[in-house]
């Protein structure tokens, strides 16, 4: 149903805009040209299905690389992102905004952001990145 995917997309599904949707849809092109196979949840008829919170739960927990377009108003993406933190078989986490979440963490009440700025410098040092 799903396939193999070695790459997942965190990113705003329901409130994106179109500036986010194009940005990410430019990338995740990139990647696929680099020979990726992505999960993107925008291509998903499905990303809305309540039944698709398990499988994107698993599939966070096998893929090697994780992509993040980090909104704040993006309820999903922090489920998602403490679904990938759970991923003992990641091997890169990419911070597509990060001067956005930078930015963001520097208000005391975006802790989340403080946190996720975080988690993606350990994630990747442990992997050499």
């Amino acid at each position: 149903m799903f396939g193999i995917f070695d790459t997942y997309i965190i990113c705003p599904v329901t409130y994106i805009t179109d500036e986010q949707k194009r940005f990410l849809d430019d990338h995740v092109a990139t990647l696929r040209s680099e020979g990726r196979e992505v999960y993107y949840p925008l291509e998903r008829k499905d990303t809305m299905d309540e039944n698709i919170i398990p499988i994107s739960e698993n599939l966070l927990r096998l893929v090697t690389r994780v992509d993040i377009y980090w909104d704040i108003n993006s309820r999903g993406s922090i489920l998602a992102f403490a679904n990938a933190k759970a991923n003992e078989n990641l091997e890169e986490v990419v911070l597509l905004n990060q001067a956005h979440v930078e930015e963001l963490a520097k208000d005391p009440a975006n802790s989340i952001e403080k946190y996720l700025l975080d988690w993606v410098k350990i994630a990747n040092q442990i992997n050499g990145h």
